[in-house]
């Protein structure tokens, strides 16, 4: 039987530090899930940042350039499972498990540090994200209770 192959979706991610410290966060979950060989990781990503990994990573991982592939990626390249990492479902494809990390509500608990078209956005892509994911991903008890809240789902897809 061969291993699940997880789409790991970093086509919203920005070369440099432009991001704050979620770069790290994610390319050490990237490291530890290339060293068990329960899974292949397939990666979504533009080819800058895919070339600002680390070579380990390169060397056993699977790319897939996010500029050339646009639409139901997951079934295209094989993925059992996708990861979105950003609080989108860009990646959402029929059949296939998704798993949406949406980090805060900061459009609905702090609308002023934000402008109005980024709380527009967010608005829509998160309510995307909570219609198409099979389960929600959260760094607290406090983001997973306030989504569950905002969004009306259900306590067990969180």
């Amino acid at each position: 039987m061969r291993p699940p192959n997880l789409l790991f979706d970093l086509s919203l991610l920005h070369v440099g530090g432009s991001q704050g410290g979620i770069k790290p966060a994610l390319t050490n979950a990237i490291q530890f899930l290339c060293r068990t060989e329960r899974l292949k990781l397939l990666i979504l990503a533009r080819e800058d940042v895919w070339l600002e990994l680390s070579e380990s990573i390169r060397n056993r991982c699977k790319w897939f350039n996010a500029r050339e592939i646009k639409s139901f990626v997951a079934a295209r390249v094989g993925a059992d499972l996708v990861f979105s990492p950003f609080g989108v479902a860009h990646q959402a494809c029929p059949g296939i498990p998704n798993l949406v990390c949406i980090a805060d509500l900061l459009h609905r608990d702090f609308p002023d540090s934000l402008s109005p078209e980024t709380i527009r956005i967010r608005e829509e892509e998160f309510q995307s994200a909570v219609d198409c994911a099979d389960m929600l991903m959260t760094f607290s008890e406090h983001a997973r209770s306030r989504i569950s809240q905002v969004y009306e789902i259900d306590a067990k897809k969180t």
